[in-house]
């Protein structure tokens, strides 16, 4: 699970910042609109594993951020939804590296807990 998180973090944390750089200083909307599929569909793939092996599935800020993916998804349907979805998709994927860096700090600590 920790190489799983590792890789998590550190592919979000690319994604993320080729998104930006991409959108703000090229304006390359295509590739950028491109890294930003990939992002929600490495955050889907990453929820569904996270839900079906039960990892952090009772910690707080992961079960906020399944309630408002599930939320957008379904809000995407329609047009309007749409919108929304894809202007509060690159905070959720703040949010979502928040998450992973938090879950990351969880498995240290459980780390020096086996040390002692």
């Amino acid at each position: 699970m920790k190489l799983f998180k590792q890789t998590e973090l550190i592919l979000t944390v690319v994604l993320a910042a080729a998104l930006v750089t991409l959108f703000w200083r090229t304006g390359w909307f295509e590739i950028a609109y491109i890294i930003y599929v990939i992002a929600g569909a490495s955050q889907f793939i990453s929820l569904f594993i996270h839900f079906k092996t039960g990892w952090f599935s009772n910690h707080l800020l992961r079960n906020i951020y399944y309630f408002t993916f599930l939320l957008s998804a379904l809000l995407a349907i329609t047009n309007t939804g749409l919108m929304i979805s894809f202007f509060t998709s690159p905070f959720m994927l703040l949010i979502y590296t928040f998450i992973c860096y938090k879950e990351m700090q969880i498995l240290r600590l459980k780390e020096f807990f086996h040390l002692k």
